[in-house]
C-alpha cells in the first residue's frame, strides 16, 4: 500500500512537471515571436527613457548602424536626443493612439533578424528653458506620425535597436542639426 501511494504520487508529480514545462514552452514560444508587442514595449521604453534622462538605455536601444536623412550615425542622434531632452525641466512624451507597425523583414531562421517601421503619432508637453516652447511648437505642429525603423538581430524578445527616425514633414535644416552637434554643454 505504501508503496502504491508513493508511485501515485510520482505519476502526479511527473504530469505536474510536463503541464509546467508545457506552458512554459508555450508561453515563451508567444512572447519571442510577438513581434508587435516586443516592438511597442521597446518603443515605450526608449521614450521613457529619453523622459527619464536615463542616457546609458537611449544609447543602448541606437543601433551602432543607425543612419537617416540628416545623415546622423549613431553618436551624433544621441548627442542630438540629449540636446534636445536638456531643453526641458520637465518632459512628458504622449504617444497617440493606434500606432502602425509594417514588417518589411522578418527572417525566423538562424540569425533572427526582423526589421519593423512602428508609425506613431507623438505629442510633446513639458516646460524648461528657452528652446522648449519652439521644440514643442515645431513637434506637436507636424501632421501625422513618426516613422520609427526598428531592427531585431538575436533571440531575445529587447534585442530590439532603433536603426532610423523620421517624419516626413519634419523640416529641419542641417544647420540646425549642425548646431546641435556643435553644442557643448557650458555648465
Amino acid at each position: 500500500m505504501k508503496n502504491d501511494s508513493s508511485s501515485r504520487r510520482r505519476r502526479i508529480l511527473i504530469v505536474l512537471a510536463f503541464a509546467s514545462l508545457s506552458f512554459l514552452l508555450v508561453y515563451f514560444r508567444g512572447v519571442v515571436t510577438d513581434i508587435e508587442g516586443q516592438v511597442l514595449g521597446v518603443q515605450r521604453d526608449f521614450l521613457e527613457a529619453i523622459e527619464n534622462r536615463d542616457w546609458g538605455d537611449v544609447e543602448e536601444r541606437i543601433a551602432p548602424a543607425y543612419a537617416d536623412r540628416w545623415e546622423l550615425d549613431a553618436q551624433g542622434v544621441g548627442k542630438v536626443v540629449t540636446w534636445l531632452r536638456r531643453q526641458f525641466l520637465f518632459l512628458e512624451i504622449i504617444p497617440g493612439d493606434s500606432p502602425r507597425m509594417v514588417v518589411s523583414h522578418s527572417e525566423l531562421g538562424r540569425d533572427r533578424v526582423a526589421r519593423v517601421m512602428l508609425r506613431q503619432v507623438l505629442r510633446i508637453e513639458g516646460r524648461g528653458g528657452p528652446y522648449c516652447d519652439q521644440i514643442m511648437a515645431r513637434a506637436n505642429a507636424v501632421a501625422g506620425p513618426f516613422d520609427f525603423h526598428w531592427e531585431r538581430k538575436g533571440r531575445w524578445p529587447q534585442a530590439w535597436q532603433l536603426v532610423q527616425i523620421d517624419h516626413p514633414s519634419l523640416n529641419v535644416s542641417a544647420q540646425e542639426i549642425a548646431n546641435v552637434l556643435d553644442w557643448e554643454e557650458s555648465y
